[in-house]
């Protein structure tokens, strides 16, 4: 009797262990998938290579319990100028195992049969496409099967990421690269033509100057002195343009603010344009109390100067340009109107974009002028629009806070 009560307790006893085991391993395995799948979503969140590395490190740091680093290739290798993450920092030795690792695609160091006096131990992150990295890893024991091929999940799913972050980083390598062929271009050529305008005109002025039969005639000196002038007035404003984008871009253009009467403004933007062409006309309608506005008034003048030489250009010769001073609650708006013949309507956002010129355009202008303007504005917490008028022609309306937000 004894000896079935034994038995049948052994047999309780090995079922119960067995069940015991086997909870074991599903409670693992779900705490295996549970960490897989915050991993992925980590991963999916990561901006960079160096954050998808960082968060791949502190995961299996995390998980195994020591010291990780994860190792980058860099143009074929694995050595001192790899990109590195995590808390253990392997010297030269190390990165030779680990470069060891990434050529044969196969674990080194300790506890494996290659470089084993290492102190990590070094395995391959391998994605379908190549071989990223290599994760090295600090241990006090060899991993069991089970522990090295979680590890291996965890790399390869690490490697899949760094993959796709490589991918997308070529892809927009590519597409900057080709856009900044495509901005070359459109830069050489806008300039070669604004350039050789009024060049041409100076050098056409200049020889009909030296021509003695020119003295006879004080009319046709003084107007062959004007265009000279009107020219180079135009050179001036191109290369200011150029100069004002490229200390824009480069963070150098830093506001002077103050508060400034915007009459004024609007008043020394219509003398510089008559100085600049002298065949312009503008019509001006201004507040008789304008409110002091709080605004840079050099680079005000030259956003507002753009706006105003724009809308004389394209207008027909002799036609006026009606520039507007209105007070709106805590804002000023400058309001420009023309009577070219307008923006179509797909291009009404692109007039502002750098060396943007309509394909309609005959007029001189290097497509800098307005997205200097509107960089301005916006600078000063205002707003650069344009639409076209019911009657015809365009309009520009800038608006800019009265006082500092």
């Amino acid at each position: 009797m004894f000896g079935s009560f034994l038995f049948i307790s052994i047999i309780i006893g090995n079922v119960t262990s067995r069940l015991r085991q086997k909870e074991k391993v599903l409670v693992n395995r779900e705490l295996r998938l549970t960490t897989l799948y915050e991993l992925s979503k980590e991963l999916g969140h990561a901006r960079d290579i160096r954050q998808i590395a960082q968060i791949g490190a502190d995961y299996l740091k995390k998980v195994f319990q020591t010291d990780v680093a994860i190792l980058l290739e860099n143009q074929g290798n694995i050595d001192s100028n790899s990109s590195k993450a995590g808390n253990f920092f392997p010297d030269a030795k190390e990165t030779a195992v680990a470069n060891w690792t990434y050529k044969n695609k196969i674990s080194a160091g300790k506890f494996t049969d290659t470089l084993s006096l290492s102190l990590g131990t070094y395995f391959p992150m391998i994605a379908p496409g190549k071989i990223i990295g290599v994760i090295g890893i600090v241990l006090s024991e060899r991993l069991n099967l089970d522990q090295e091929n979680f590890l291996l999940t965890m790399g390869n799913q690490i490697a899949l990421a760094l993959e796709r972050e490589l991918l997308s980083e070529e892809t927009r390598t590519r597409y900057l690269a080709n856009q900044s062929e495509r901005l070359y271009t459109i830069i050489f050529n806008s300039l070669s033509h604004e350039l050789k305008t009024p060049l041409s005109a100076i050098r056409g002025a200049v020889t009909a100057l030296l021509e003695p039969e020119i003295d006879k005639s004080s009319t046709a000196r003084i107007e062959l002195l004007n265009e000279i002038n009107e020219s180079s007035m135009i050179l001036n404003l191109l290369l200011g343009n150029l100069l004002d984008m490229s200390r824009y871009e480069s963070g150098f253009l830093k506001l002077r603010m103050d508060w400034h009467d915007p009459s004024d403004l609007v008043r020394v933007v219509v003398r510089r344009l008559r100085q600049t062409v002298k065949s312009s006309r503008c019509v001006i309608h201004l507040p008789e109390n304008p409110i002091p506005t709080w605004m840079d008034f050099t680079l005000m003048e030259q956003a507002l100067f753009n706006v105003v030489f724009n809308a004389v250009q394209i207008s027909p010769e002799g036609s006026p340009v009606i520039i507007k001073l209105l007070p709106d609650k805590d804002k000023m708006k400058y309001v420009v109107e023309d009577d070219g013949p307008g923006i179509p309507e797909e291009e009404l956002d692109k007039i502002f974009e750098k060396f943007y010129r309509s394909k309609n355009q005959s007029h001189i202008g290097s497509g800098l002028g307005l997205s200097i303007s509107k960089s301005i504005v916006e600078t000063h917490g205002g707003t650069l629009i344009a639409e076209n008028r019911k009657e015809g022609g365009a309009k520009f309306c800038i608006d800019i806070p009265v006082k500092p937000g």
